[in-house]
């Protein structure tokens, strides 16, 4: 899954003008592929020292950003590296945003702000899955299986399901009894009982939460159960949907639930949760997939709703007035960012959040940013199936498949490497 690499070292005195002989073996060793000789100062003078292979289309990636994006990288990247760090250095970065430019170039880090969410340690009290999506077919599927399983396991009396079996007690039973009834198994028999990390609670969408009319105390410590107190809950997304999608998952944000949370994060033990910058918490803004697929030569990137964050959803928020989100989702759904981060960043299957940060961005003009918004509104119409002119499912992919040519097009352009193959 990952490239090999084996270096020979010599005990000799670096002057600054080693010639590197790259040998591109991947695909027949013994009959490689030999690039032109190129100084070693390119590789010094390269974000993280990474060494790249010396295509006429990386070099040319290098002539124009490669110095550049070294000295910004070296300028801001122990100011950027932590969401401790961003908020350290506000100010500083807040300045800086404000100077920037229509072509500037900035690391995606001093433009965002954003980090890793919350950890229940007990999803199944806390989480549910929204019936109207397709996730709520799985927990439909599986619960009589996990129920079966759990009694034959602990000699779990029929009792506990007024007699019934595990079919017929799911059967005849509300979604609210269900829910009681599980998360009472689990109290009794351990919080693993079902199996670590297990959902079983479905809810309809008319029990969820308006985000928009939360107050800010409602947002940080929690809804009155007097109210609708479930709210989104972005886990990330495996599938690894771009442009949009609706979080299936949503976390019962009660007054009691906020409370236990927030009283026991970092504590020892099981079921201890672990909550991480809340204040990012019902924030618009982006994620992406955190596990790449080569294969598919995407980093695969789409639009967040303003939800809780999950440990598992590595999101991103624009703080920089002339750089719109979707601007940052239409950036990262490129082929030439993708080919950026695979050469100058992380060749790795794993995207951390500080592989995104360290993303050169061009900052837009105003005109530039009314010729992409149309296509990204355009991809998430599409991907929401909003988007009526041609209705049949296969016409509709092509549509998408062509707005992502045009983005492509218009990024290419936009970062000057059109004209390359």
């Amino acid at each position: 899954m990952v490239d090999t690499c084996i270096i020979q070292v010599i005990n000799e005195k670096f002057e600054g003008n080693n010639l590197i002989h790259f040998l591109d073996g991947s695909k027949d060793l013994r009959n490689s592929i030999v690039f032109n000789p190129i100084e070693q100062k390119i590789y010094c003078n390269t974000q993280n020292s990474v060494i790249f292979k010396p295509t006429a289309y990386n070099m040319h990636i290098w002539e124009l950003y490669g110095e550049k994006v070294k000295e910004l990288y070296n300028q801001w990247w122990d100011k950027i590296e932590t969401s401790k760090k961003i908020n350290k250095n506000a100010a500083l970065l807040k300045r800086y945003r404000d100077s920037l430019k229509p072509g500037d170039i900035a690391l995606l880090g001093c433009l965002t702000e954003g980090g890793q969410g919350l950890a229940t340690a007990n999803n199944g009290k806390y989480i549910a899955i929204r019936k109207s999506t397709k996730w709520a077919n799985n927990i439909l599927e599986s619960r009589p299986k996990k129920l079966q399983v759990a009694m034959a396991r602990y000699r779990i009396s029929p009792r506990e399901l007024n007699g019934l079996s595990p079919a017929d007690f799911l059967a005849t039973s509300t979604e609210q009894e269900i829910a009681i009834t599980f998360d009472h198994l689990k109290e009794v028999y351990g919080r693993d009982i079902f199996g670590q990390g297990y959902i079983y609670k479905l809810i309809d969408d008319s029990e969820l939460a308006d985000v928009d009319s939360l107050t800010d105390d409602e947002k940080e410590n929690g809804i009155d159960t007097s109210k609708k107190y479930y709210v989104p809950y972005d886990k990330g997304d495996k599938d690894g949907n771009r442009w949009y999608l609706e979080t299936p998952f949503a976390i019962a944000w009660s007054k009691e639930n906020v409370r236990f949370l927030k009283t026991n994060s970092g504590k020892k033990g099981a079921g201890m949760p672990v909550v991480r910058n809340p204040q990012f918490n019902f924030k618009e803004g982006f994620c992406w997939i955190n596990v790449l697929n080569p294969q598919a030569r995407l980093i695969k990137a789409k639009m967040k709703t303003a939800s809780v964050n999950d440990v598992g959803s590595m999101s991103l928020s624009s703080i920089c007035n002339q750089v719109p989100n979707y601007y940052f989702v239409s950036l990262l759904n490129s082929n030439l960012i993708f080919n950026y981060y695979r050469t100058f960043i992380n060749c790795s299957v794993n995207i951390q959040i500080n592989d995104i940060r360290m993303l050169p961005v061009i900052i837009p003009s105003k005109e530039e940013l009314l010729k992409i918004e149309p296509l990204f509104r355009r991809a998430v119409n599409i991907k929401k199936g909003e988007y009526t002119p041609i209705p049949q499912p296969q016409h509709l992919e092509e549509e998408l498949i062509r707005i992502e040519q045009f983005i492509d097009s218009y990024i290419d352009k936009l970062y000057s490497v059109d004209s390359v193959d």
